[in-house]
């Protein structure tokens, strides 16, 4: 059982201690994108480095992608032979991106999208196998 905080974990920990600190309200649109207001998680989402994130993650071992939610769930940036090496089912959804209730912006849904693409590559490059070294000839004496 793997008990690693995954960057999706963290930012919804983040959003609910700050949410619970009783901090003034700022105006989401002074501090993001014109849609931040109406969809939070996806506008801290949109402040992280997916590379950055799904390299610290792989290094903690968790090699879950990225999936974007509706009413079929994607995940950007796989091919079917790439989910012979990543375990579908174990896809983590990005908030806010469901048909039904999620982000209306069609921008954030990009962004979200964009992001997960980026993270999924990185987990994938570094979940396929590696070719082995060429052998080496050793010369003649």
């Amino acid at each position: 059982m793997r008990l690693g905080v995954t960057p999706f974990a963290l930012l919804l920990c983040l959003a609910a201690l700050g949410a619970c600190q009783g901090r003034r309200h700022v105006d989401a649109r002074a501090a993001g994108p014109e849609w931040a207001d109406t969809c939070p998680l996806l506008a801290q989402l949109s402040t992280r480095d997916p590379v950055a994130d799904a390299t610290a993650a792989h290094h903690r071992h968790d090699n879950r992608l990225m999936q974007v939610g509706g009413l079929v769930g994607a995940i950007p940036g796989t091919a079917p032979d790439d989910l012979s090496i990543a375990d579908e089912d174990a896809a983590v959804t990005l908030p806010e991106t469901a048909d039904d209730g999620g982000c209306p912006s069609k921008d954030a849904r990009n962004m979200a999208r964009t992001y997960a693409y980026r993270y999924n590559q990185v987990i994938l490059t570094a979940m396929r196998p590696q070719p082995a070294p060429a052998p080496t000839k050793r010369p003649v004496a």
